[in-house]
């Protein structure tokens, strides 16, 4: 069995090297930016974290609602297809309801590419404020359509709500006959 060796360093002789080791590093590593570390906007990510989930439901909902109308859609034939067109129009409705409701997801989406740009540029321009105020600009932005997505989901909901309560009879039975009973 070997003894272990014990390596005797003089103090002195181990800070000389140390330090000669963190100039070279300090020449070669970049300075780290003066205005500090700018994290993500808390209140933000809330408020996104609960948003997320009610773009989606309302998504789910608009397949859903579709999927039904287009079911209750009847086969194609000459005369009386006024409840037929109602169906369509909502259908058409639901449609742009759906277009709207990705482009709130885009927007998020955005924001986060716009912001994550801005924090960048604020980093490695340190002397250049104007860098800072656009990453708040950017939050205060995202607060406002965050306020108004939420106002047109409620809406959009409403409006699906009102739409078939409106035409039920013509969504449920387009073509006005009467089922007859199995029994």
């Amino acid at each position: 069995m070997s003894k272990p060796v014990a390596l005797k360093i003089s103090k002195s002789n181990a800070l000389t090297e140390m330090e000669c080791d963190d100039d070279d590093k300090k020449k070669k590593k970049k300075k780290a930016p003066k205005c500090g570390f700018i994290k993500a906007n808390e209140k933000i990510t809330l408020l996104l974290d609960r948003l997320k989930p009610e773009i989606m439901s309302l998504r789910e909902t608009i397949v859903t609602v579709s999927s039904w109308i287009q079911m209750l859609i009847p086969k194609v034939e000459d005369g009386n297809d006024f409840g037929v067109a109602i169906q369509e129009k909502i259908l058409e409705r639901l449609t742009a309801v759906k277009t709207k409701v990705e482009t709130f997801q885009t927007n998020i989406n955005k924001y986060f590419l716009e912001r994550g740009d801005a924090v960048g540029k604020a980093s490695k321009e340190t002397h250049v404020m104007d860098y800072r105020s656009l990453v708040h600009d950017k939050d205060e932005a995202m607060y406002s359509e965050i306020r108004v997505t939420l106002l047109d989901i409620r809406g959009f909901y409403a409006e699906i709500y009102d739409i078939i309560i409106k035409n039920e009879e013509k969504v449920t039975n387009p073509k006005g006959e009467e089922k007859s009973s199995m029994y």
